[in-house]
């Protein structure tokens, strides 16, 4: 039997999709999880809200960059989270807007 690592819950707010992600986001589940925000998502704007998130290894920060790229992607991360500097290092939080809480992001597009 094996442990889910994750937890994924995925809701609308205005007209973005919030993919709430906790727990660990590795090379044993990244897949699990894009696929899951990729079918919610189609071609919705997405914040991904990983205040719950523990870890983040380089196939998590490669799905973020993946998500980058399919247009209209935010990023929630408060300030006290070490993913943070994930972030930073690769540089990942230049590409993507990055906010401390969902109420911060823009919930509807101009």
């Amino acid at each position: 039997m094996s442990e889910t690592i994750h937890e994924l819950s995925v809701a609308e707010r205005g007209d973005w999709l919030v993919a709430r992600i906790g727990g660990d986001v590795d090379q044993s589940n990244v897949a699990e999880i894009e696929a899951a925000i990729r079918e919610s998502a189609s071609a919705q704007p997405l914040i991904v809200d990983l205040s719950d998130a523990q870890y983040l290894d380089s196939a998590g920060v490669a799905m973020l960059e993946s998500l980058r790229q399919r247009g209209n992607l935010a990023l929630v991360l408060p300030s006290r989270s070490l993913l943070r500097r994930v972030l930073h290092i690769t540089a990942l939080d230049q590409l993507v807007p990055t906010f401390e809480s969902v109420d911060e992001c823009p919930l509807h597009l101009d």
